[in-house]
This record gives structure tokens, C-alpha cells and sequence, in this order.
């Protein structure tokens, strides 16, 4: 996936009859589709922008397992599509159009044909956020859990979406039988806002507790702050569901099953739609999670490790299934012995034994001395837990709740830095401890959350450095929400 420079981009401006006609265009503008077919060829990983809604048979022939258009895509291409339904028609002869037949390449919905929108009430997703889409009415749109959405109507059908072909996409904005100047010239500038989705982690939660259609931009390391009861733990928990990763959040709270779980999330039973959405970037290409009953990328999972210090002992029964299941445990001790160092000079490494028909976790120190993992106390038990954890899991986002009750004295919270500043993860902690707040804003490259009524501030690490200077409480800032941060 090409995701730093921007690609060719051409418009294509058929003949027949179109619901759409672009009256400006980007790129290289084609209006013969055999010359159309040399570029796509010449052109992949590009931006190709349908000035029409009708296909021509050069570049798709329902006949036919092949087409140009889809060996684009498969090869990195972009196609934007606007107007009328994808495939519906198509041009055999110039200038002429005729229904397709045949079953369509991309989703579509064919029962609905009329010539009114179908729904006036359409909204924007995290994706369409993202990418600064204006949502309107909608004419055609589709529901189908394959596609990405960039808007919903209040069915919970796409107007606007993505679908995934090979390494490339196809992109359906606008589906209505006509186009504001405004909304032309967002389709000409599409591309690099597409490109954004690539630089950007977030989260978005619609209706969820105390929370109302709140976008939270995430960073490398992120630290949310805020009184008891301001939702911290809601957004962090939200990560948790996206990934699928339930158990710790179903025992502190105390809840059967995610359908159990996700009824206590909603905020407003007289508001139909509640949901949690999440884009992460996290390898070559984005990954989308819902929710919602649509779009999400769970072909592409993404590994979460969400710490709660208060269940130390599910960690450890982890941790042991893990070991005592590697087939190598034995090339996993120098790395295992190295972490240990960082935590504690005199550790060297851990092993398991059998003791009352149960395994524990010991620690050897380097006078060869074991101690129980237990023994050590709450801030050790749960610097090494979590470091054998990473280890294991090699987690694409770390989420820790509540930092200061893994009872870290602050040489210790130093030292969880360093570990979690070598991780390639993106990282959630939640804290209401001055010391925490203090070590972490030294890094530029944290970006600081304040909680207060469901609503959210973010302030980066130097502003946060300054709050300290004047002598000011972050905590307090954050609790009553009062003062102009800039």
C-alpha cells in the first residue's frame, strides 16, 4: 500500500447518460476507455475518479473472470465511485447504456430502485470523520457487513463506503442524483484525505455511558486523567470489546456475556444507535472496528493486552498456560532473564513449579535463590506479569487501568517507562497519581487526555510540563474543566 506519496490520479468522463458528470476533474482526464485501460495498467497503486456512474465494457465485462479494473485494484488501485449504483449500467457501445445482469463485483442493494431517497437521517462514521465527509441524503445506500463505513443512515445502511479488493479500494462517496460545487470539489481532494487514514489511531464512542459522539485522537502513548466516575475506564475498556478481549472486563464488572455487557454501556435507551468504533494503524495497512453489526476488519485482528493490576492472579494463570504451552521455553530465557535485569539487578530469570498439584511462577535471583512470584509484593508481581505478558503477546496496543494500583513507588514507574518506550505499541494508561502524570509528561511523545462530563481535552506533554511549573494540579484542571488550555 503506497501511503506517503501521492499517486497518479486520473478522471474518467464517459458518454452515456449518467446521474453524476463531473464538471471539473483532477489528473489526467480520459474520455476513451481503451486509453483508459493503458493507464490503469501504467498507473498502479493510483487514484482513478468515476466522472460517470456508468462502467464501460473495456474495463469490466460481467462475461468475463477478468477485468482491468479489478487487476487495479488487486494491485494497490484506488477507484472513487459517485451517482447511481456500481455496476449497475453499462456502456457496450459508445455513448449507450444498458443494465449490467450478472451478479455485482462490489455490494449493492438492488431492492430499492426509486427515484427518492431512501433515507434523509444519515451520519457520519469514525472513517467519515476521519476523512471529513459531509454526510446527506442518501439514494442508494447498502447494508452489507463486508463493506467500511464512511456514513450510516439511521438503519444502520452505508451511504458511503469502502470495500477492500486485493491490496486496493473501492471507494463509493456521493449517491444521489447530483453534486453540490462543495461536495465536487471534497471528491477532487479525496485522495489526500484518504491517505490521512494511514497517520491516524483513534476511537469514537456514540451514546456510550457518560460519553456522546466523542472522537478521541490517540498517540503513541496516551494517558487519560479524570476524577472517579469520569469514564476513564469506559475508553479504555472500549479498546478492549473492538479487539474481542472480554474476560477481564466481564469479571471487574461483574457481567456474564458481551451482550450483557454492551447493555450496560448504552447512555440513552430513547437513542436508537450506540456504538464504539476504532481505526488503528498498526502494520501496512489501517484496521477498522465496530460495534456496529457492519465493517469490521475482524479478518485482520489486532492483539490487545488490557492490564488490570486488581486481577494479578488471572495474569499469572496466563502467563503459566503460556510457558508451560511454549515448545522453546529454553530460548526464551535470555530474553526473559534480560527483562527481569531491567526490574531488578538481582533477578535472573523465571521458572515454573509444581507446588499443592498447581504451578507457580518463581523468580531466581543471582545468588540462586528462588522466591515465589507472590512473595514479591504487589508493585514487583505486577512489573514482571505485565513484562511477561509483552513478551508473549507481543500486543499491538497495551491498555493499563488505573497505573498506580500496580503500587509502583516512583523508580519503579521510571522503569515501566523505559519498558513501555521500547514497545511498537500503541499505549493506554489510565491514572490519577501526580508522580505518574509527572514521569510521563518528560516525553514529548505523550499525549496527555483530561475526563470531565463525558467531555474531553487533550494537551501534549509540554503543556502539561508548564501546568507543573505554575505550581498548578493537572487532576483539578481535569475534574472541573474550567480553564482555557491552549
Amino acid at each position: 500500500m503506497i501511503k506517503s506519496l501521492m499517486s497518479n490520479i486520473a478522471t474518467y468522463i464517459g458518454e452515456s447518460y449518467s446521474w453524476i458528470k463531473l464538471q471539473k476533474t483532477r489528473g489526467t482526464v480520459i474520455r476513451d476507455p481503451k486509453e483508459l485501460v493503458k493507464w490503469l495498467y501504467a498507473n498502479p497503486g493510483s487514484y482513478l475518479i468515476f466522472g460517470t456512474d456508468v462502467i464501460p465494457i473495456e474495463l469490466y465485462d460481467p462475461a468475463q473472470a477478468k477485468s482491468p479494473l479489478f487487476d487495479f485494484l488487486d494491485n494497490g488501485g484506488k477507484v472513487i465511485w459517485l451517482g447511481d449504483i456500481p455496476f449497475y449500467y453499462i456502456e457496450k457501445e459508445k455513448g449507450k447504456k444498458s443494465e449490467a445482469g450478472g451478479l455485482s463485483p462490489v455490494p449493492v442493494n438492488l431492492n430499492y430502485l426509486m427515484h427518492l431517497p431512501k433515507s434523509k437521517d444519515v451520519r457520519n462514521t469514525l472513517l467519515g470523520d476521519i476523512l471529513e465527509y459531509k454526510p446527506k441524503e442518501s439514494w442508494r445506500p447498502v447494508n452489507d457487513k463486508r463493506v467500511l463505513p464512511i456514513a450510516l443512515t439511521n438503519d444502520n445502511e452505508a451511504s458511503a463506503w469502502m470495500f477492500r479488493i486485493g491490496r486496493g479500494y473501492f471507494i463509493r462517496l456521493f449517491d444521489t442524483p447530483d453534486i453540490s460545487d462543495e461536495e465536487e470539489k471534497y471528491v477532487l481532494e479525496f485522495p489526500e484525505k484518504f491517505e490521512r487514514i494511514w497517520k491516524v489511531n483513534a476511537i469514537k464512542l456514540n451514546n456510550v455511558r457518560l460519553f456522546d459522539n466523542v472522537l478521541i485522537n490517540l498517540s503513541k502513548i496516551n494517558v487519560f486523567i479524570g476524577d472517579n466516575g469520569s469514564g476513564k475506564t469506559t475508553i479504555l475498556e472500549s479498546v478492549a470489546i473492538l479487539s474481542g478481549r472480554l474476560n477481564e472486563i466481564l469479571v471487574s464488572r461483574n457481567v456474564k456475556d458481551y451482550k450483557t455487557l454492551m447493555t450496560t454501556l448504552r447512555k440513552n435507551y430513547l437513542i436508537r444507535n450506540y456504538s464504539i468504533e476504532g481505526v488503528f494503524n498498526t502494520g501496512q495497512d489501517f484496521k477498522y472496528f465496530s460495534t456496529l453489526d457492519v465493517g469490521n476488519t475482524f479478518e485482520q485482528p489486532i492483539k490487545v493486552v488490557y492490564f488490570i493490576p486488581d486481577l494479578l492472579y488471572k495474569y499469572e494463570e496466563e502467563v503459566i498456560n503460556k510457558l508451560k504451552n511454549l515448545e522453546d521455553f529454553v530460548s526464551l530465557r535470555k530474553g526473559v532473564s534480560e527483562l527481569l535485569k531491567t526490574i531488578d539487578d538481582s533477578f535472573e530469570n523465571v521458572f515454573l513449579y509444581q507446588v499443592d498439584d498447581k504451578y507457580q511462577l518463581f523468580i531466581e535471583k543471582s545468588d540462586r535463590s528462588l522466591i515465589r512470584l507472590g512473595d514479591l509484593g504487589k508493585g514487583l508481581s505486577s512489573l514482571i506479569l505485565l513484562s511477561l505478558l509483552l513478551m508473549l503477546e507481543k500486543p499491538e496496543i497495551l491498555v493499563i487501568d488505573d497505573v498506580e494500583s500496580m503500587g509502583l513507588f516512583p523508580l519503579r514507574l521510571e522503569i515501566l517507562k523505559k519498558i513501555l518506550d521500547k514497545l511498537n505499541s500503541i499505549i493506554l494508561l489510565s491514572t490519577q497519581s501526580i508522580d505518574v502524570i509527572a514521569i510521563f509528561s518528560r516525553d514529548d511523545n505523550v499525549k496527555f487526555h483530561l475526563i470531565s462530563g463525558g467531555k474531553i481535552k487533550e494537551l501534549k506533554a509540554e503543556e502539561v510540563r508548564r501546568f507543573f511549573e505554575a505550581n498548578e494540579d493537572i487532576r483539578i484542571i481535569a475534574k472541573n474543566m474550567i480553564y482555557e488550555i491552549s
